[in-house]
């Protein structure tokens, strides 16, 4: 069956196509991340420059530090100031 030189062919073929099409499926799911994390960042630093008066940079390095002593990813910061409008930093006082 498998000295049909056609069907080998054929097999990688398909193959082939269905590991480019994995690829682009991994590749598009990871822009995807991408692009919720860096919406999620913009809408707590909005919050940040809201609440303390601060520039988009301030802002940005606002939870960039938060994130680095609380050993939490920035997403996840930013996803926590979203969700309870609190900042880290108001909650220990």
């Amino acid at each position: 069956c498998f000295a049909d030189r056609d069907l080998v062919d054929r097999a990688r073929l398909y193959a082939v196509h269905a590991t480019t099409a994995i690829a682009a499926t991994r590749r598009a799911t990871t822009l995807r991340a991408a692009v919720d994390s860096r919406h999620v960042i913009g809408m707590a630093q909005g919050i940040a420059m809201e609440r303390f008066g601060i520039d988009q940079q301030q802002s940005f390095d606002l939870l960039r530090r938060l994130s680095s002593t609380s050993n939490v990813k920035l997403r996840d910061v930013a996803v926590q100031v979203v969700e309870t409008r609190e900042f880290p930093l108001e909650r220990e006082d």
